[in-house]
């Protein structure tokens, strides 16, 4: 049964390289494997697992695709902002 599956987001990307090196430096997660070039996994340390794949219907969605869950908000904003992230519209339980 599909209850009892993982679940796995699936991010595109119309460049794979940037997409790559936004997610390494602005975000600092680096992929776990690589596909023939056109997709990488990543796993986090909490257990997640998402993919980026290079398509050209990249960045057509207006809506959110993945998200983090994280136990310290103000400080993962902080961290992205000191990585020379703009963070906007920030939106979380509790507020």
């Amino acid at each position: 049964m599909l209850n009892d599956s993982k679940v796995e987001a699936n991010i595109p990307a119309a460049d794979l390289k940037r997409a790559r090196e936004f997610y390494a430096t602005k975000l600092g997660v680096e992929p776990s494997a690589e596909y023939g070039g056109q997709a990488l996994a990543y796993r986090t340390a909490g257990g997640t697992s998402f993919n980026i794949y290079e398509t050209d219907y990249a960045g057509k969605a207006g809506h959110t695709i993945a998200q983090w869950h994280v136990d310290n908000i103000e400080a993962e904003v902080r961290d992205l902002k000191a990585m020379g992230n703009r963070v906007r519209g920030l939106r979380h339980a509790g507020r």
